[in-house]
């Protein structure tokens, strides 16, 4: 797992999220999905992990949780997104590969923010198998996944005059750059090529398709982490050796929320 906004000054990366949308960060609707699971599936408090450390996450697990372990592969982030959140007085950080194994059973409940579309495609399994393993006996696992098969546009040019028809108030690359980025996934590699979506992008501007302001939003914004979208049948699959899956919700308050599931699967 590669961390999009590693290498950057952990005072940028602090102020790029508190200013950064949906989808993004969380949207109010997608935390308020995860907080009904939690109402619905888990019987009591618990401990938790939360993949990463997303400050919307950390502030539910400190009205909920037992406790809360942030599980990372960069400390920095776990200390700077302190003061965008409220933290559970019983937080902790462990360095942690998501797609590496050696994690026992710790937690009755953990929690992703597109954790898992940080990954290859290829990667999927032991991604899941992983949670799967750091889940204790009957644990749970929400998680924000990106799907491929609820975009609905064929071509680039769709994307942009739907943007511009329906979104012209917003920045484009928050509402359209990740239907551009399942356009232009690479199935060998199991994710978007960043090296693809600069060539494509290119093309676009090359050729007047999208404007100088267009243009710099989606080039000025792309990451260098795999980031992999799937068809919800192929994770539902991936899932089922691990999983029961107890609810998927899709968000409605955001431009491209039909591409951002929220899914509660329990441990079998």
């Amino acid at each position: 797992m590669t961390d999009s906004i590693k290498k950057l000054p952990m005072n940028m990366c602090v102020e790029i999220w508190r200013n950064v949308k949906p989808p993004v960060r969380p949207s109010e609707q997608m935390v308020a999905i995860y907080e009904d699971y939690v109402n619905k599936y888990c019987s009591d408090s618990g401990d938790w992990g939360l993949l990463g450390c997303t400050p919307e996450l950390r502030s539910l697990a400190a009205e909920y949780a037992s406790s809360l372990c942030c599980l990372d592969l960069n400390k920095d982030h776990y200390h700077g997104y302190a003061e965008l959140c409220k933290q559970h007085p019983k937080e902790s950080f462990m360095l942690c590969d998501w797609v590496c194994p050696g994690l026992t059973e710790s937690f009755d409940l953990v929690l992703g923010d597109g954790s898992i579309s940080m990954v290859s495609l290829h990667q999927y399994d032991e991604f899941l198998k992983n949670l799967h393993d750091m889940l204790l006996p009957g644990g749970c696992a929400f998680l924000r996944i990106q799907v491929s098969n609820t975009n609905p546009f064929n071509e680039p040019s769709e994307v942009i005059a739907w943007h511009r028809k329906n979104h012209s108030d917003q920045p484009i690359f928050r509402t359209s750059a990740f239907y551009m980025q399942i356009l232009w996934q690479d199935s060998d590699l199991g994710a978007v090529n960043t090296e693809i979506y600069r060539d494509q992008m290119q093309k676009l501007y090359d050729a007047g398709e999208v404007t100088d302001e267009e243009y710099q939003q989606f080039m000025g914004k792309i990451t260098p982490c795999p980031i992999s979208y799937v068809e919800q049948e192929a994770f539902e699959a991936a899932c089922e050796p691990y999983f029961d899956i107890l609810d998927a919700r899709f968000p409605e308050d955001f431009a491209c929320s039909n591409v951002c599931p929220v899914y509660a699967l329990k441990k079998k």
